[in-house]
């Protein structure tokens, strides 16, 4: 295969924009796009999409494929949970990784997290390289990490969900404060 190359003068090779395309990631070119626009969080909304403004660098991921963001039932969930700590839907970003192709590299570039809870979804499923508990606040590259049952699970009026309820609340006032 040639590529084609334009070349300027003996020191200089200027490529094509489509080879150039083809040799760095999406999310790379994306960014570099990113730098000419007056507002980045135009492109970082078309990479990875999102609900609420990240205003405190809290990421929320769900998993609900069928769904743009998560359903309004669960909606109401996370704003009094959040309510709760202080918070509001603006100070989060509530992501839904319905096509489970996040990675938590990428996650740390568009957002740069300092708690991460995840409803549901295996810390694996994200290459987080450490275990995971329920319940359980860990370290892992200068973020709080927080993995509970889903939404589903957690939103009902069982025994078992609100036992599970209670063991989020004692793990968001640690994370919190509150």
């Amino acid at each position: 295969m040639t590529i084609p190359v334009n070349v300027v003068s003996s020191e200089k090779t200027i490529l094509p924009e489509t080879v150039i395309r083809a040799l760095y990631s999406q999310t790379l070119y994306g960014n570099f796009q990113a730098l000419s626009l007056s507002s980045p969080k135009i492109i970082e909304t078309e990479i990875v999409p999102f609900l609420g403004n990240n205003n405190k660098n809290i990421l929320l991921i769900v998993r609900f494929e069928q769904e743009t963001y998560l359903p309004e039932r669960h909606l109401s969930f996370i704003a009094k949970m959040l309510g709760a700590c202080k918070l509001n839907i603006g100070d989060v970003a509530i992501i839904n990784d319905k096509k489970r192709n996040l990675d938590i590299d990428l996650l740390y570039f568009h957002f740069q997290p300092r708690h991460i809870i995840l409803f549901g979804i295996d810390p694996g499923e994200l290459n987080i390289a450490i275990s995971m508990p329920l319940y359980v606040i860990k370290a892992y590259k200068k973020c709080n990490f927080l993995f509970t049952p889903s939404l589903d699970a957690l939103n009902q009026e069982t025994d078992e969900s609100t036992s599970g309820k209670k063991k989020l609340w004692g793990s968001l006032k640690q994370i919190f404060e509150v």
